[in-house]
């Protein structure tokens, strides 16, 4: 064919040139190669794709989808990204081939969604349970709630329970007018802290430690103090209701009319410790030792004291009121112008105490022993000693009133101007014992034994003595009154000016 133009419906053009209008028949799947221009709109009906493509626009790309599939569908079968958003040749969004998404960044850093700048959200929902490195000081609005792990309020005083990690810290603390109820204190240190006017209830301390701690009016009640070390610690006007004190150590502590109400304490140390008009009440102290504490203006009321140590104690104007004191060691302590009533001793040992007007009321002694014990202007009152022992003791103007002593032995007991009224002694004896300027008055002796004993204007009255020895013995100015002695031995005995009447 050489000349004319092959028409479309015998499969050609129906042109000689390369542009013009009308309809163009293709074979199935043609290729196109070289550029195409398409001077008008492009209409497009089905899927469109492009492969290794570039395309700019100048203008706009506005997708009006009226089909019921997506608008815009981009499918990234290679390992690059799978869409890069830009301003100005800057990347603003990046999807990364995972479906990362980064803002203002083209690097995503692996997380789902990475934000390059700041990020606002009215609300944000989940449970928190991913995020980490939260930058706390950056929270400028909101009060976080207890049950949330804050406060719940936006002042540094308030009221409110207050939610802590074991192992706290707490330092130079100061609280004033301040209540903690139901408190838990576990591996906790108090360092320099002030408490004024503070009420604690129902609290516990576990391997909690105070130090430097100072407590003005304040009120601990139902309080469980174990494992628990106070140290330099000053209490003043301070009130202990219902405290379990175990396995804690009070060091250098200063109590100022502080109260103890039902207090135990178990294998608890008290170790250079000031007591001033302090009042011990319903107190049960087991496995306890006091060692250098000075006790001033104190009471001791229905005091339990088992397994305890008193070392180098210092009792002054203090009363202990119904105390029973079992397996109790006082060492080295001093009572002046002490007070005790109603008190039971049993195997109790104090060595080396000193008593100054003091008083014991109704006080028993079982198996009690006292050794290099001073007492000056002592009043002993319906007081029972049994198999006691007193040892290298000093009375000086002494009362013993009603006394009972049965199997009890003085050895190397000095009493200078002692009274002695209405005392029985049974099985008792006393070896180098001398007794100056003293009274004995109804007194019965049975089975009793004096051995190198001095009595110097002493006067007994009344007094009967059955299976009695008294050996080595000298009486000078004594009186014997209405005296009856049974099967009784003297051996190289010396008196002096001494007179027995009937």
């Amino acid at each position: 064919v050489s000349s004319g133009i092959l028409e479309v419906v015998y499969g050609g053009t129906g042109t000689t040139t390369s542009t013009g209008t009308g309809s163009v028949v293709r074979n199935i799947n043609p290729s196109l190669m070289g550029d195409v221009f398409v001077d008008g709109n492009l209409i497009v009906r089905g899927s469109n794709t492009y492969l290794n493509t570039d395309v700019r626009v100048t203008e706009q790309i506005i997708v009006n989808n009226e089909g019921t599939g997506p608008a815009l569908v981009v499918n990234q079968t290679g390992p690059s990204t799978i869409a890069e958003f830009q301003n100005d040749s800057n990347v603003v969004i990046t999807i990364d081939k995972v479906g990362n998404m980064g803002i203002k960044t083209a690097d995503t850093q692996g997380y789902d969604l990475y934000v390059q700048g700041t990020s606002y959200s009215e609300y944000i929902s989940g449970d928190g349970s991913g995020l980490v490195n939260l930058n706390t000081s950056r929270v400028s609005s909101g009060v976080l709630d207890v049950i949330y792990g804050g406060t719940g309020t936006t002042t540094s005083t308030g009221t409110g329970s207050v939610v802590r990690s074991d192992g706290a810290i707490i330092a130079n603390t100061v609280m004033a007018s301040t209540t903690l109820t139901n408190t838990v204190m576990t591996d906790t240190t108090l360092t320099n802290t002030a408490m004024t006017d503070t009420i604690l209830k129902n609290t516990t301390m576990i391997d909690t430690t105070l130090t430097n701690t100072t407590m003005i009016d304040t009120t601990l009640t139902n309080t469980i103090m174990t494992d628990t070390t106070l140290t330099n610690t000053v209490m003043t006007d301070t009130t202990l209701t219902n405290t379990i004190i175990t396995d804690t150590t009070l060091t250098n502590t200063v109590m100022t009319d502080t109260t103890l109400t039902n207090t135990i304490m178990t294998d608890t140390t008290l170790t250079n410790t000031v007591m001033t008009d302090t009042t011990l009440a319903n107190t049960m102290m087991t496995d306890t030792t006091l060692t250098n504490t000075a006790m001033t203006d104190t009471t001791l009321t229905n005091t339990v004291m088992t397994d305890t140590t008193l070392t180098n104690t210092v009792m002054t104007d203090t009363t202990l009121t119904n105390t029973v004191m079992t397996d109790t060691t006082l060492t080295y302590t001093v009572m002046t112008d002490t007070t005790l009533t109603n008190t039971v001793m049993i195997d109790t040992t104090l060595t080396s105490t000193m008593m100054i007007d003091t008083t014991l009321t109704n006080t028993t002694m079982i198996d009690s022993t006292l050794t290099n014990t001073a007492m000056t202007d002592t009043t002993l009152i319906n007081t029972a000693m049994t198999d006691t022992t007193l040892t290298s003791t000093v009375m000086s103007d002494t009362t013993l009133t009603n006394t009972v002593m049965t199997d009890t032995i003085l050895s190397s007991t000095v009493m200078t101007d002692t009274t002695l009224t209405n005392t029985a002694m049974t099985d008792t004896t006393l070896t180098n014992t001398a007794m100056t300027d003293t009274n004995l008055t109804n007194t019965i002796m049975t089975d009793t034994t004096l051995t190198n004993t001095v009595m110097t204007d002493t006067t007994l009255t009344n007094t009967i003595m059955t299976d009695t020895t008294l050996t080595n013995t000298a009486m000078t100015d004594t009186n014997l009154t209405n005296t009856v002695m049974t099967d009784t031995t003297l051996t190289n005995t010396v008196m002096t000016d001494t007179t027995l009447t009937d």
